[in-house]
């Protein structure tokens, strides 16, 4: 008990007084505890971190397609991680940071990409990882991006998945789509009451976020948002 209790009042400390300590050790457990591993491979001359879990040298892996997760609007492949868990034990999974998200910034001297830059660094990525044909899986933004993905590469991909992609209307508006059909950025968390909100739409009980964290987690979708403009 001594030592449960030790660890807890160590962990409250970085939490409070190291929050983007805090985070990196979390992010380094979900990967172990998913089974997902970092890799980095050279797309269009730059090196890109992706994760990836399965193991190449299962003799049903050679059987199974492959699923391509690609992430959403100010997200990363870490926040990914869930779907790893509902594919890994029966598929190989791969998730990138897309270009300008996560560890995969713009450099200085580049422009963002529009849609059709990212159709292609998709297409770009799938062939230097080897992938062969995959099943794509996008989320929000890269819901749109997957579908046009798959009109644009037809031969790359055997099927498509959209989750609450961009560009199309739900049968049932939520209060986070009528903030967006009202003109309003709910994804701009840019202050504790943004924070706050998002908790809110997002959660059918909003959890607690110590303050330490939550001002890490509003810095860094700041950052996020710095690095797309």
């Amino acid at each position: 008990m001594l030592v449960v209790g030790g660890a807890i009042l160590v962990g409250g400390a970085v939490l409070w007084n190291w929050p983007s300590g805090f985070a990196a050790a979390l992010t380094t457990i979900e990967r172990v505890m998913t089974g997902v591993r970092l890799e980095r491979v050279q797309v269009d001359g730059r090196t890109v971190p992706f994760l990836s879990g399965g193991s190449p040298s299962d003799p049903l892996a050679l059987e199974r397609v492959p699923v391509l997760v690609l992430h959403g609007w100010n997200a990363t492949k870490d926040d990914m991680i869930p779907h790893f868990r509902c594919l890994l034990p029966s598929r190989r999974v791969v998730a990138p940071d897309l270009p300008g998200f996560g560890e995969n910034p713009f450099p200085p001297d580049a422009k963002p990409l529009d849609a059709d830059g990212y159709i292609q660094w998709i297409e770009a990525f799938r062939v230097a990882t080897n992938l062969g044909i995959v099943d794509v899986h996008g989320h929000s933004m890269s819901g749109a991006f997957a579908a046009a993905y798959a009109a644009a590469y037809p031969n790359s991909v055997r099927k498509l998945v959209m989750e609450s992609a961009a560009g199309l209307m739900p049968p049932k508006i939520n209060p986070f789509m009528q903030l967006v059909l009202d003109g309003a950025d709910p994804l701009n968390m840019e202050s504790d009451a943004a924070f706050e909100q998002d908790l809110k739409l997002g959660f059918v009980k909003s959890p607690t976020v110590p303050r330490p964290y939550q001002r890490f987690l509003i810095g860094q979708a700041v950052e996020r948002r710095v690095m797309l403009a």
